[in-house]
């Protein structure tokens, strides 16, 4: 006979009083809810690829640099409303670099007088050391550039691309503080890579190339500057922006970079906004066809998935 096992401490011994309940059936496993759409958007699809070095942090246009709108404004320049008086539709195309042949404050103050026997003006002044003032919105049409038939440069592919109308017409000029022959600041030479780069974020049928960014002297048989301006450093930097005409939007440099390389229109669609903040993350979004990219922190580029599916959720697309 096998001897019973002593109860445990603080127990009594004897028999239960009622019959032990059955456990119960395990419940059902409830289906996985779907995903949330934002946590589909920030999924990895394995297709994330670390940029080279002069790429990182390239790809994001974001706010733009500052400019400082209030300090200085300028007197001469044609509205879009006396343009279209004139039967001028304006359309930013072109972004000429100009010397100011003199130094801050005195060559913007005369960039912004009235100086009705001889106006003049430009949309952003650039001062050495890299500050930008907007004198005129890029909306109007700024004093800049104009160039009278005979002392204009013989170049049969820029007059192709830029016509023979008012040169200001559809330009943007930019004025450096500068003395003729003057090299420019690295402060300077920056600010306008940045400002240029920014511009045609806003203005996307400003070309990446040199009959669309050109010198004052690339216009005039008569004027030197931007002399001494080193086109082929600036260029790089600069160039990098991609217009689609199906939608409306550009892509430019480490998304543009990414865009490329991995498929392209076929993989990804066309653009359908440019480049964003994103409300809820601390990245740069740009939405596309088939999916978004998302610019993180380092400079590398991840992708989300149905950007006009999240589009259309929020309102933003039929």
């Amino acid at each position: 006979m096998t001897p019973r096992k002593p109860p445990a401490a603080g127990k009594k011994p004897g028999r239960p009083t009622s019959p032990p309940t059955p456990p119960a059936d395990p419940a059902p496993e409830a289906a996985p809810a779907p995903p949330a759409l934002e946590a589909v958007l920030v999924q990895d699809f394995g297709q994330s690829r670390e940029l080279a070095p002069e790429l990182a942090g390239a790809g994001t246009a974001g706010p733009g640099p500052a400019i400082d709108r209030t300090t200085y404004r300028a007197v001469n320049f044609w509205t879009d409303v006396y343009l279209h008086s004139i039967g001028v539709t304006r359309q930013v195309r072109f972004v000429v670099v100009h010397n100011t042949e003199g130094s801050y404050p005195t060559d913007v103050q005369y960039l912004c007088a009235p100086n009705p026997q001889h106006p003049v003006s430009c949309h952003y002044y650039i001062r050495r050391d890299g500050a930008i003032f907007e004198l005129v919105d890029p909306a109007s049409a700024a004093w800049h550039t104009a160039v009278a038939p005979e002392n204009r440069v013989p170049n049969a592919a820029l007059r192709a691309v830029w016509g023979t109308s008012n040169e200001n017409y559809h330009s943007l000029g930019i004025e450096l503080e500068a003395f003729r022959d003057q090299a420019k600041t690295a402060e300077q030479v920056a600010a306008t890579v940045a400002l240029v780069r920014w511009l045609r974020t806003q203005y996307p049928l400003i070309g990446d190339d040199r009959l669309h960014l050109v010198g004052h002297d690339e216009l005039s048989l008569i004027k030197v500057d931007p002399a001494p301006w080193d086109w082929d450093s600036f260029m790089p930097p600069v160039r990098g922006a991609r217009y689609f005409p199906e939608t409306g939007q550009s892509i430019v440099s480490g998304f543009r970079d990414f865009f490329e390389a991995n498929g392209d229109v076929a993989r990804f669609g066309y653009p359908l906004t440019g480049e964003e903040p994103d409300p809820h993350y601390p990245v740069t979004v740009q939405y596309f066809e088939n999916c978004r990219f998302e610019w993180h922190p380092g400079g590398f580029v991840r992708l989300g998935a149905v950007g006009r599916l999240y589009l259309q959720a929020i309102g933003r697309l039929p």
